[in-house]
């Protein structure tokens, strides 16, 4: 039974026309909750596309384990204004808090921070051990242990990296083999094409005989 007929014996039946069936109904309720569930989808992507271009930033976070400066996280992060002369806080995603303006980048938008024994995040980037350890009088050469390091190698070279004759002259013997089969080679063709091109001259000499035999055969039997 149409639901226009359950209606109308239940008095509602003056609200909605005669026409409209429970299919009809049922179609305009599929319209409007795959409108929804659409619509949904749409914001959905939308918030999740602000949301990326938004936290667009990285942040390492090291802390000192032990006697160790380690990594411990790597978050999502972005730069928030903060009142109207243009200041900004650096807000650090998986912790949930705000620091200083970073200024210091160690790749294309990744900042690192260490965070201090009272919990403050330092901004930091690596600095010039060279220079560090130069001011420090440290020697970079010592000739003991460059003649140590000589010896080590020439042993493992001794040891490990002994090669055979194959390994060390084994392409060069069989690229002379090549050689000297291509060679060869080249001698049986041109020698072969030697016998054949006399063999066609010989072909060729018959063919001239043979022609000139059939013209005189021909011009005796035409002066006939």
């Amino acid at each position: 039974m149409a639901i226009s007929e359950s209606l109308g014996k239940l008095g509602v039946g003056k609200i909605l026309p005669s026409s409209v069936s429970g299919a009809g109904l049922m179609k305009v309720g599929l319209w409007i909750l795959g409108s929804i569930v659409f619509s949904g989808m749409v914001i959905a992507g939308v918030i999740i596309l602000v949301m990326i271009m938004k936290y667009n930033k990285k942040a390492w976070i090291f802390q000192k384990v032990g006697n160790r400066i380690v990594l411990t996280i790597i978050s999502k992060a972005c730069f928030e204004k903060v009142g109207r002369a243009g200041d900004r806080m650096f807000f650090i995603k998986s912790l949930k808090r705000y620091t200083k303006d970073a200024s210091i980048q160690m790749a294309k938008n990744t900042y690192w921070f260490f965070e201090r024994e009272d919990g403050e995040l330092i901004n930091f980037s690596l600095q010039d051990f060279d220079e560090i350890m130069k001011k420090a009088g440290a020697f970079y050469t010592d000739f003991d242990m460059r003649m140590a390091r000589l010896g080590i190698e020439k042993n493992l070279a001794e040891r490990h990296l002994n090669k055979s004759f194959w390994d060390k002259y084994g392409a060069m013997l069989m690229n002379l083999m090549a050689f000297l089969i291509i060679c060869v080679c080249l001698v049986l063709f041109f020698w072969q094409l030697n016998k054949v091109m006399g063999s066609l001259n010989g072909l060729v000499s018959a063919m001239n005989g043979y022609i000139e035999a059939y013209n005189n055969i021909v011009g005796g039997g035409v002066s006939v």
